[in-house]
Formats: C-alpha cells, sequence, structure tokens
C-alpha cells in the first residue's frame, strides 16, 4: 500500500496514485485509484485501510449489478415455491426492468425513492410494454391486451409497497454478502394506504351464487358449490383429498395446498383450519364421491386427466364459462374472478350475523383486525344494527327516583341548582 506520483500525460489531470492490496479467491489483487493532489490521494488510501481494518471494504471489482444481485438472492431463497414466484414476478416487472443495469454499490437512497415515485406514476412508454408483456407470461392473454388494460393506471399502493421490501430483501442480501456497505433501501417509507377493503359490488348475493351453481356444467358443479360453501382458495382445492372430509363431523378440514403439482402446507399457519359444512353440502359431496374419478392421491377434485387442478385451466374452462352462462344482471357480477368466490363466502356470514373472529377463523386470516378492515362494508352494517337495538332497548328510558317515581327534567335541574 502506498501513495506515489505517475509520469503518464494520460494521468496528467490526476497524476497522484493510492495503491492497496484486497485478497480475493485465496489471491492478493493489486487497485489503484488516481487523484489530483497527493493529499486526496492519502485520504483514499487512509479510507480503505480503515474499512478493512472494520472488515466494511467492499472489493472494487465486486461490482455485481443490481439484476445480478437479484439473481443470486432469488437462488438462494428458501421459501415455498408460491412465495418465491411473487418475489419473482416483482423482480421481473419492477425491479429489473428499472434498477436491473445499476451496480448496486453505486445506488443510493435518492435513487430508491426515485423508484418508489416512478411506480406511483400512470403506467407508459417502454416501462408499460415490458409490464403487459410478462402479464401474459404469468397470467396469459396476449401482451397487446393487457397493454390496453393497464395504460394509464398507476401500480397499485400494495405491489409497491411490495417491491420496495423485496427490494429492500435484496439489498440486505447483498450487504450480508460484502457487495454493498449498507443498504439505500431500508430508511424508504414502504407505508400503503392499509388493508384493501372488499368492494360491495363484487361479491355474489345468495340468489346469484345460486344462479352460478346451476350455471356450471354437471362434472364442476360440486367444486364451484364447495367453493363458495366454504371459502377455499383454488390451491387449497387442488390439494384437498377425501380423507380431509369428516362426513360424520360434518367438517372439511384443510391441511394442505397443490400450487404447480406439488402439495404443500397451506399459505400460512392460520391456513391449517376446519370448515363446517352445511346439511346440503354434505349430501352433495356424498353423491359426487361416487361419482369422482379415483385418483392415486385420493383427490377430491382432479382434473380429467386425474392430476391437481390447475388455477388457470379451472377459470378458462369451468369458472369463466358458468360465469358468462349465470346471466348475471349486474355488470359488477359478470366481471367478478374465482376469488371473488371466497369473498362472498365470508361476506355472507357476516351479512348473516356470523362473529368476525370466527369468519377470520374459517377463511384462515392471519388476525381477526384484518378481516375487520378487508370487509369494513359488512361490519359497519353491524354496528349500525347494535346501535339501532341499543335505542330500542334504552331508548325511552327515563331518570326515575328511588320509589320507582319519574324524575321530569325541570326536577333534574332544581336538584342541580340546590346543590349548587
Amino acid at each position: 500500500m502506498g501513495v506515489y506520483k505517475v509520469d503518464n500525460p494520460k494521468r496528467a489531470k490526476s497524476p497522484w496514485a493510492a495503491s492497496h492490496l484486497w485478497v480475493s479467491n485465496g489471491g492478493r489483487k493489486r487497485h489503484l485509484t488516481f487523484h489530483p493532489t497527493k493529499r486526496a490521494a492519502e485520504a483514499k488510501l487512509s479510507e480503505v485501510i480503515g474499512d478493512i481494518d472494520k472488515r466494511e471494504y467492499i472489493a472494487p471489482r465486486d461490482g455485481h449489478t443490481i439484476g445480478e444481485v437479484c439473481d443470486f438472492y432469488l437462488r438462494a431463497l428458501r421459501v415455498k415455491e408460491s412465495t418465491a414466484q411473487s418475489y419473482t414476478n416483482n423482480v421481473e416487472l419492477y425491479i429489473r426492468p428499472l434498477l436491473g443495469h445499476r451496480v448496486a454499490k453505486d445506488l443510493t437512497r435518492q435513487d430508491v425513492e426515485a423508484f418508489a415515485v416512478f411506480l406511483r406514476k400512470p403506467l407508459e412508454g417502454d416501462f408499460l410494454k415490458v409490464k403487459a408483456a410478462r402479464r401474459a407470461v404469468t397470467n396469459g392473454g396476449e401482451a397487446a391486451d393487457w397493454e390496453k388494460r393497464m395504460a394509464g393506471k398507476p401500480t397499485g399502493s400494495r405491489t409497491v409497497s411490495a417491491t420496495l421490501t423485496h427490494l429492500t430483501m435484496i439489498l440486505n442480501y447483498a450487504v450480508e454478502s460484502k457487495w454493498i456497505r449498507s443498504n439505500p433501501a431500508g430508511g424508504v417509507s414502504k407505508k400503503t394506504s392499509g388493508v384493501r377493503r372488499v368492494d360491495k359490488d363484487k361479491v355474489l348475493d345468495k340468489g346469484e351464487a345460486r344462479k352460478l351453481i346451476e350455471a356450471t356444467c354437471d362434472r364442476w358443479r360440486p367444486y364451484i358449490w364447495f367453493a363458495l360453501a366454504t371459502g377455499m382458495r383454488k390451491s387449497e382445492l387442488a390439494g384437498l383429498q377425501w380423507g380431509d372430509i369428516d362426513f360424520e363431523a360434518s367438517l372439511v378440514h384443510v391441511r394442505r395446498q397443490c400450487y404447480k403439482g406439488k402439495f404443500t402446507t397451506p399459505k400460512s399457519e392460520n391456513g391449517v383450519r376446519d370448515i363446517p359444512l352445511a346439511p346440503e353440502v354434505v349430501k352433495m359431496m356424498k353423491a359426487w364421491k361416487l361419482a369422482c374419478p379415483i385418483t392415486d392421491d385420493n383427490l377430491v377434485f382432479p382434473s380429467d386427466n386425474k392430476k391437481p387442478t390447475s388455477g388457470k385451466l379451472i377459470d378458462k374452462y369451468v369458472f369463466h364459462p358458468a360465469r358468462a352462462a349465470a346471466g348475471f344482471e349486474r355488470p359488477a357480477a359478470r366481471a367478478i374472478n374465482f376469488h371473488g368466490l371466497r369473498h362472498t363466502f365470508a361476506s355472507t356470514l357476516l351479512g348473516d350475523g356470523v362473529a368476525a373472529f370466527i369468519v377470520s377463523r374459517l377463511i384462515g386470516h392471519a388476525s381477526v383486525a384484518f378481516t375487520l378492515a378487508r370487509y369494513a362494508h359488512w361490519t359497519q352494517d353491524h354496528l349500525d344494527t347494535a346501535r339501532a337495538a341499543t335505542v330500542a332497548m334504552y331508548g325511552d328510558v327515563r331518570a326515575r327516583s328511588d320509589n320507582g317515581t319519574r324524575l321530569e327534567h325541570a326536577t333534574v335541574g332544581k336538584i342541580g341548582e340546590r346543590r349548587n
């Protein structure tokens, strides 16, 4: 290590070199930085020595781009496949197109804040095309159709928050790998506008739910009926086995899910739950068990090839045709997606007076607070009902004396005057 002056015309403006060695992959390597003055070169060398002593030194040639760091991070993930897929989607949709070319150690907090601001802007230009192409891969359909649907719309606040969280995790990985000194995304706000409420118009009422069941083809009618009667996710229905249904106790035990043909535990610990079944549903499922194709995994709702059902194929060949055949009058009902059946289950229970903490448990939410916020419209209806009930119970009560005689307001006023 040392500071010296070089005699090179190309270095006329910065002739002073600060030289230091570091060990990389078992070998010693030299690095030079050039400066206009001797003092600047000595200051740089002093900084490097201090970083080495504190074990905070970042090798100058470990200049991984954000895109490369993302690749390393995704390969190192040890999470459920569905979770890894959501991380990958965020990387490919947002992080790689906008930041992938940047060198990780050069990224600043201002860059991350600018990234967040850009995400919240209406989609347009090349970024819109990239996002539309990715949506076509992950969700199906044509990129041009996705481009029309998303044009001019900003990215949702929850998606922005999730993307910033994933970027923070990726940069934390870079810090742990000694590729960057600190995480520039650590102090950037990731706040959202809160839990997104379910729109009342985007769930089915009881009459519409019956129409949907009746409009479904015979082969898949039990599937749609059971989804509406339990609020189970598509992945949970795909992983359901006959041993999970207790006909005597009228219960379904949710113990697993199937994602991309692989059986795993449910989405979270709260996803492991028991859901009661109505007598009509039990009767229907007993009949379906006699007609159900027999599979090696004893699946309740196997596909035609006796494998677990695919969510995309269920939408394309079962749910969307049934929705169209149901002939819903409301435009919002005609546009409902399969997950709306889960919202229909929860909102119907709340509308019928089932306690929110029970509904939260049945649909597998992490907390009753989340359920209350998610279905705020229905819980507000019950608050109004409770308020009306208290008025009916106590609204005509008047103050009475100890011997049972009514105390008129004027008398109460005189009592107040005598006390003064």
